[in-house]
């Protein structure tokens, strides 16, 4: 997902994730869900790192979820806006964690 040692300025996008990075995916209580993202997700570092950790934020998240007997949208607010999720990314082990969010649920 990352160029390796690419530098780029504080808030630019550092690499996007698509429809491939979400299979396997299952609620405790309805069992398996899919999630389809609407466009490409991208990820962009905020600030200089604590070591290989960096402060990061997921941009232009927006899927929809389906489910036996449900399907909803998340993003933004509205059907068509994009939200984001702020966190950390560690370049090591190429984990986000998010941290906060403003994310909202809407039904189709």
């Amino acid at each position: 997902m990352l160029t390796s040692g690419a530098s780029r300025a504080d808030g630019s996008a550092a690499g996007w994730l698509n429809a491939g990075y979400f299979s396997g995916c299952s609620n405790a209580w309805w069992g398996p869900l899919t999630v389809t993202p609407v466009g490409s997700w991208s990820l962009s570092m905020n600030g200089d790192p604590t070591g290989t950790v960096y402060p990061a934020t997921l941009c232009n998240i927006l899927a929809t979820i389906s489910m036996v007997g449900c399907s909803y949208t998340m993003g933004g607010g509205p059907l068509s806006i994009a939200g984001t999720v702020s966190g950390t990314f560690d370049t090591r082990t190429g984990k986000f964690i998010p941290t906060s969010s403003a994310l909202s649920i809407s039904t189709p």
